[in-house]
């Protein structure tokens, strides 16, 4: 059986069922799923090999192939394996004394990093109510989204961007939502599975039955039938009540959460990548239009 160790934030459903339902095991993979803190810790080791694959944002691949200056100090050459999702509904949420992005102007706003897409896309929302970063709003570093929830109850932020099912967690504990990222950019591409292309040399087989066990998970996911299972292994594995995992589970099948194909949604890449060039976040324009292309060098699998 071969192992392979993936970097995560929070496992969606059909992560979760491919590894507690045996799509993994059918295909002869051990899969070791490891909880990351952050993007740039995640990058951190999936460069240092510490990790095979990573489920990470779109906009990260983006930004860590094509900018030197990122926090592994030079480009690195990753790519995307396949596609996850649209976002999780990516939605703005703020302390219980924040009632309307308005309320933000003068407060602190938490992002993993300053210069993520999921950071833009948070950004773009404040501007569309008006508010200026660093003029109106302070910036402030959390980590990553399970971090910045709780840092949020804990009072030492205003606002943050959550998703994965964090935000339906927040509201019940009585933070409220503020905004959803589809009333700026949709369609969008959230997360993604990438690799090294170092690694992703000669393990071309080992990734194709990877994908085929998550494709399978998926399809177990999105059939009405398996509802009630899939809920149950998401409350398992995410240590959150049944009620709770079902209001996941339903915000996964919206149409901003999963994607129903591994397949790229280029118009959904090129969101991203025109979110990210409008808030100055290239340290080079690059070529869009060739990015957004299926050979673009993005692409591991379809290059």
């Amino acid at each position: 059986m071969d192992r392979l160790d993936v970097g995560i934030f929070v496992p969606s459903a059909p992560l979760v069922v491919a590894q507690a339902g045996g799509h993994f095991e059918a295909q002869d993979l051990e899969v070791v799923y490891d909880r990351v803190a952050s993007s740039e810790a995640q990058f951190r080791d999936l460069a240092s090999d510490r990790y095979q694959l990573v489920h990470t944002a779109f906009d990260n691949v983006a930004s860590y192939r094509l900018n030197a200056r990122n926090p592994l100090g030079d480009r690195f050459r990753v790519s995307v394996v396949f596609a996850l999702d649209y976002g999780m509904d990516l939605t703005v949420i703020g302390a219980p004394e924040v009632k309307t992005l308005a309320d933000l102007r003068g407060r602190t706003v938490s992002v993993d990093a300053v210069d993520t897409g999921f950071a833009y896309v948070l950004f773009d929302i404040l501007a569309s109510a008006g508010l200026e970063r660093d003029v109106d709003y302070e910036v402030v570093r959390h980590g990553g989204v399970a971090s910045r929830l709780d840092r949020l109850l804990a009072g030492d932020a205003a606002a943050t961007l959550l998703s994965n099912g964090l935000e339906l967690v927040a509201m019940a504990r009585g933070l409220n939502r503020l905004a959803r990222s589809h009333d700026v950019v949709s369609p969008y591409l959230g997360g993604v599975i990438a690799a090294a292309d170092a690694w992703l040399h000669g393990h071309g087989e080992l990734v194709s039955r990877f994908r085929a066990a998550y494709e399978e998970a998926l399809r177990f996911v999105v059939d009405p039938a398996n509802r009630a299972d899939v809920v149950v292994q998401v409350a398992s594995a995410r240590g959150i009540a049944v009620e709770r995992a079902e209001a996941v589970v339903g915000a996964e099948l919206s149409d901003t959460g999963l994607a129903r194909s591994t397949s790229v949604n280029h118009r959904a890449v090129e969101s991203v990548l025109r979110l990210r060039s409008a808030w100055g976040g290239f340290e080079e324009e690059p070529d869009i239009a060739a990015l957004v292309a299926p050979d673009s060098e993005l692409f591991a699998l379809e290059r």
